[in-house]
């Protein structure tokens, strides 16, 4: 896959600022970088999988501590050797639901070569400079209340107690899944006008502006696509069984060296029909 996708960058180098600008050159990037990290993990399990106990008690030999003290001390360093291992281990898990994540929303690339799928795909492209401001207010909104509830509320609230547990319950606000009798136990003066306020930001402001967003793109989205240059299959379903002859032998006439010079056939004039180049005709037929 590695060397499939360098072919396809260098193969589009000459338009390169137009793959650096799309969505999937920077997905596709992401999911190869992840596996050279999830690479580098396996082998460094390799290396260092196996602890050393042997070193450890020479070392430890060495030391002239007593056989119970030392079998302790051998024990605890093999402790950490695992602990260190099991760490990694996580880390590697997460990457590679990442690379899974990546992986299955790469097929929206093949889904989109149907109309209706393709129609989803230009929503999200006609809107997505709207989405990133909007989520840019989204995060300055919760960063800010994250901060009034670390003050209000840390040292009584478990989810207020740090930046970031409270940045997460914030988010859990937005979609309904928080207990306001404990704001309310904690700073009954304080919580009203707290949780209220968040609340007509986020839901009656920020989501609702999120929707009309997402309906605007998508309606944005038809017109571009109604606009769009028909396929070649609709045209050859709109034109006659005459003009498809008449496109065949104009384009057959330079490579047989047919002599069509006279007045009542002209190659230019067969050169597009309906707008459509005639060497596209002739390849679906």
């Amino acid at each position: 896959f590695t060397l499939v996708w360098l072919w396809g960058v260098w193969s589009q180098r000459r338009q390169i600022h137009r793959v650096l600008r799309g969505p999937w050159f920077w997905a596709e990037l992401f999911f190869l970088l992840m596996q050279f990290v999830v690479a580098f993990y396996q082998i460094k399990f390799w290396l260092e999988g196996d602890i050393d106990l042997a070193v450890t008690d020479s070392i430890l030999e060495q030391s002239g501590l007593p056989e119970d003290e030392a079998q302790l001390w051998v024990e605890f360093a093999a402790f950490n050797r695992l602990q260190n291992l099991l760490q990694n281990f996580k880390f590697l898990y997460t990457i590679t639901s990442l690379n899974s994540v990546i992986v299955y929303l790469y097929a929206l690339r093949f889904l989109s070569v149907k109309p209706h799928f393709s129609l989803l795909a230009w929503t999200l492209r006609v809107s997505v400079a709207w989405l990133l401001e909007l989520f840019v207010y989204m995060a300055v909104i919760i960063v800010s209340y994250s901060l009034v509830g670390i003050v209000l509320y840390g040292d009584q609230v478990e989810d207020f107690r740090h930046f970031s547990i409270a940045f997460i319950t914030l988010w859990r606000m937005v979609f309904g899944d928080y207990n306001y009798n404990e704001l309310a136990r904690a700073n009954f003066m304080s919580a009203p006008f707290f949780f209220l306020s968040y609340v007509v930001l986020m839901w009656l402001l920020i989501l609702n502006l999120l929707i009309g967003i997402i309906t605007e793109g998508f309606s944005e989205a038809k017109r571009k696509q109604g606009r769009a240059v028909i396929t070649v299959g609709s045209y050859l379903r709109q034109i006659s069984y005459y003009q498809r002859a008449v496109a065949l032998f104009a384009w057959l006439c330079p490579r047989l060296d047919i002599d069509v010079t006279r007045k009542e056939v002209s190659p230019i004039r067969f050169n597009r029909i309906h707008g459509v180049p005639v060497g596209r005709i002739v390849e679906v037929l």
